[in-house]
């Protein structure tokens, strides 16, 4: 992953299986002959790395699926989902404004953001058809500072979640459980990506100095809706500040600590935070 800014970030991607048992992955590619399949949205690199996502049958004889995603500069996929229709989700990171959006999405500005190494980046959500040959929809999250989706899942309405980290502009939407200027974001999009449902910032705060809480690295919503995550490096500026709950199985951190916690439907409450 030509764009690593913590620790792990250079194996992020995503495996998954849809109903049929066949994988879907997103990942990304600086090669230039990475397979494409027939009539694919884009089958030309279009920077130093593009995402990447494709299926293949449950066999793993078959590419069924394959498209690249990136603008001029540097792209990540980190997060894919698949609907019932078998329409796919991919989520992660836009190097550039010349990224490929839809008209109408909820973000068409690129925001960029960087620390002079590297590299300008927003989040990016992106629709696909089940054949990757139609971009359905795609919008930007981003803000001033860096920003980067990692994790993507559907509730039961097929209303798009995402979790990431990024600044701390990302908008606060709803009336939901939220820690003001933390890094690390949680955002819901309706199914086009044209409108946030709801969204909130979580973490220590004071993250406009330009710290990160920690690194998120799982993500859940359930049929209840209720959002699970997970980050690790939970670092002592901020991790001690963490929101945690009465039940925490711990209570600190000595800069090494994961964390843990779920917020109930609509992100209205923390319900365990550790």
């Amino acid at each position: 992953n030509m764009y690593s800014i913590n620790y792990g970030d250079t194996y992020r991607g995503e495996i998954i299986l849809d109903e049929s048992s066949r994988p879907l992955i997103a990942s990304f590619t600086s090669s230039d002959d990475f397979p494409t399949s027939a009539n694919a949205y884009q089958s030309d690199l279009s920077g130093g790395q593009d995402a990447v996502v494709f299926r293949m049958n449950s066999l793993l004889t078959n590419l069924e699926a394959c498209t690249m995603l990136g603008s001029s500069e540097n792209d990540s996929g980190y997060g894919v989902r698949v609907t019932a229709s078998g329409d796919i989700y991919l989520a992660g990171m836009a190097g550039a404004s010349n990224f490929p959006l839809t008209a109408g999405s909820y973000q068409t500005d690129f925001m960029g953001g960087g620390d002079g190494w590297s590299g300008e980046a927003d989040g990016f959500v992106a629709l696909l058809n089940s054949s990757c040959t139609t971009l359905e929809a795609s919008t930007l999250l981003g803000t001033v500072m860096q920003d980067q989706i990692f994790f993507i899942d559907l509730d039961n309405d097929e209303n798009v979640f995402v979790f990431g980290q990024g600044g701390v502009d990302i908008p606060i939407v709803g009336d939901v459980y939220s820690i003001l200027d933390s890094r690390q974001f949680i955002t819901k999009f309706n199914h086009d990506l044209n409108e946030i449902m709801l969204s909130t910032q979580i973490g220590a705060g004071g993250g406009d100095a330009g710290f990160t809480d920690f690194v998120p690295i799982a993500f859940l919503v359930d049929h209840c809706n209720n959002i699970y995550i997970s980050g690790h490096g939970a670092s002592t500026w901020g991790g001690n500040e963490l929101p945690l709950t009465g039940d925490a199985l711990y209570d600190g951190t000595n800069g090494e600590a994961f964390y843990l916690a779920v917020l109930s439907e609509d992100l209205e409450d923390l319900e365990f935070g550790t």
